[in-house]
């Protein structure tokens, strides 16, 4: 459910709080003046802390819907040090952007057919924007509104589902001090496996990916703001009673724009 690949009962809520941690770090090389004029490279160092706890609630409606809507809050730590020697920390706390969804569940497969769902996204810039943080200041939101689709194709062959998810996301342009800012859309693929290892404890192996080309001002490309992000989860979700569930995962990134370390626990609770 959590991945959109199925459908609350009608009338039935559900809501999930959850807590996630995730850690970045980057080692890179800079090249400034030396005392005699020639340049010197140094170090740098970035290391990036991020603690958020996200509320989710899901509703289930006639005609095969969904509705779903989520808020996070988010602490970031970030620290950036230059040959080993000086530094330069920034951390925020706060709201991020909240995000609503509306599912709709279009086929219902059979024994050689995989169930087939469409959902809308949409994401609303609620939290502090990126492009406006002063010094020593972080955003916690992306900036930018958004809105996409995703399609999710789901085949059940006991006791293992498999899933794969195609999504499009067109985010929307934004005004910045350097002006109108157009941002790259994102184009996203995912897909996995959940296995039932008993009727109450299930394991998940997940690999999420998504790419966004440049954003550009001007008609000028914005260097170094394109994303290519993929991500290995794998879960465990145990059944704590009737009503709820207790989920934990781990997720590593596979790539350089990716974080390199997320833990997540989540607990939906079923009314």
């Amino acid at each position: 459910m959590q991945r959109g690949a199925l459908l609350l009962p009608i009338w039935a809520f559900e809501l999930a709080p959850g807590f996630t941690y995730g850690h970045s770090s980057e080692d890179s090389f800079t090249t400034v003046p030396g005392p005699s004029g020639a340049p010197t490279t140094l170090g740098v160092r970035k290391r990036v802390h991020q603690i958020t706890g996200t509320l989710t609630a899901r509703f289930g409606l006639p005609l095969d819907l969904q509705i779903e809507a989520a808020v996070p809050a988010s602490l970031v730590i970030s620290d950036v040090t230059v040959a080993g020697a000086a530094s330069d920390n920034a951390s925020a706390f706060g709201l991020g952007d909240p995000r609503f969804s509306l599912t709709w569940q279009m086929i219902h497969g059979g024994n050689v057919a995989p169930d087939i769902f469409l959902a809308g996204n949409w994401k609303s810039k609620l939290g502090s924007s990126p492009f406006e943080a002063g010094a020593g200041k972080l955003g916690l939101g992306s900036g930018y509104n958004a809105v996409g689709a995703t399609v999710t194709a789901v085949k059940s062959a006991d006791p293992l589902v498999l899933l794969a998810n195609v999504g499009y996301t067109e985010n929307l342009a934004v005004r910045t001090k350097q002006g109108r800012r157009n941002l790259g859309n994102t184009f996203g693929l995912g897909g996995g496996a959940i296995l039932a290892v008993s009727p109450d404890t299930s394991l998940s192996f997940l690999l999420d990916f998504h790419y966004k080309p440049d954003d550009t001002i001007a008609g000028k490309a914005v260097l170094g703001s394109d994303e290519t992000v993929a991500v290995l989860q794998l879960g465990l979700g145990r059944v704590l009673s009737r009503s709820v569930l207790l989920n934990v995962n781990a997720a590593l990134g596979v790539t350089a724009d990716s974080p390199n370390f997320q833990l997540g626990v989540s607990m939906p609770v079923r009314f």
